[in-house]
């Protein structure tokens, strides 16, 4: 099929898919920032980061300054989906949930090299949120998982690692949304974001142990536990980018099928079996965007 023609395909199952899942995919989205201070600074560097979930692998960037004679500043940040991405002001890095179509205000007041920060907007909460998970966790949980699989002798230690990191960050998330109203939709997003985040990882190191450093050992017998609590198949979580990771490091396992080779067909036709049509298809245009490294926009 060619690439017309795949994202001829994409178009017909969006107004399918969009009426379905409480994510949708917007190819033409923006997420509006807007940055202002209180008090006059000396020049303030501000930088967005998108790291785009579809096509994968594409990376925008939005900069600009905040001065003494600039005091507000606005940044149109081209995103499709719901995603964690980075905003850089000064030294200091901000996480933030950016939506198409969703205005975010920022307020700095304070010295300019660790000014204050206040959020507002209609995520207001979801931001604060993300800011108090950064200061919890000054090393993100997935950075932990992942420094530790790569540093494990083996599957068994990473495996008991790796499920007091689970518990923590699961933890961190049950007691705080207790204290929060949040919507719905938004429940649901960061609910599937930590589990499939850890089903991703486990896959990812599962095959990084094995294939590149190439250790021995069995793999112990319920590694695979994570499964029970992360479905393959997720329509609400089509759009989501840890979702989409976990399908990737899960499918590639099983077209290997204990070998170094990856069988693409195999890939792609596991990925029909188990997610149906229109799912199926939006993964295949997923996994398809990932090779496409030198220019993922394709």
């Amino acid at each position: 099929m060619t690439l017309k023609g795949l994202w001829m395909l994409l178009a017909m199952h969006l107004s399918v898919l969009t009426s379905l899942f409480a994510q949708q995919l917007v190819l033409d989205g923006v997420t509006t920032v807007n940055i202002s201070c209180r008090t006059p600074m000396n020049e303030v560097p501000v930088a967005a980061r998108i790291f785009h979930t579809f096509p994968s692998l594409e990376i925008s960037e939005v900069a600009d300054t905040i001065s003494a004679a600039k005091r507000e500043i606005w940044l149109h940040c081209p995103n499709r989906s719901a995603q964690e991405s980075y905003l850089d002001i000064h030294d200091k890095q901000l996480p933030l949930l950016m939506i198409p179509g969703d205005t975010i205000y920022i307020r700095l007041s304070g010295p300019a090299a660790s000014p204050k920060i206040e959020i507002g907007g209609k995520t207001k909460d979801i931001q604060e949120y993300y800011m108090a998970r950064a200061a919890r966790f000054p090393v993100r949980v997935d950075q932990l998982i992942m420094d530790l699989g790569l540093t494990s002798p083996d599957l068994k230690t990473f495996q008991a690692g790796a499920d007091s990191l689970y518990l923590i960050d699961q933890q961190f998330w049950d007691e705080y949304r207790l204290r929060q109203n949040f919507p719905a939709w938004f429940i649901r997003y960061e609910t599937d974001a930590i589990r499939y985040r850890n089903a991703y990882l486990r896959l990812y190191i599962l095959t990084y142990q094995t294939l590149v450093q190439r250790k021995e050992g069995e793999i112990p017998a319920d590694f695979f536990a994570f499964l029970k609590t992360a479905p393959v198949l997720n329509e609400a979580a089509t759009y989501d980018d840890y979702y989409l990771r976990f399908l990737r490091e899960y499918f590639r396992h099983n077209a290997r099928a204990g070998t170094a080779t990856l069988d693409q067909d195999k890939e792609f036709k596991l990925a029909q079996e188990l997610l149906g049509e229109d799912v199926g298809n939006f993964y295949i245009l997923y996994s398809i965007s990932t090779y496409l490294i030198s220019d993922p926009a394709r």
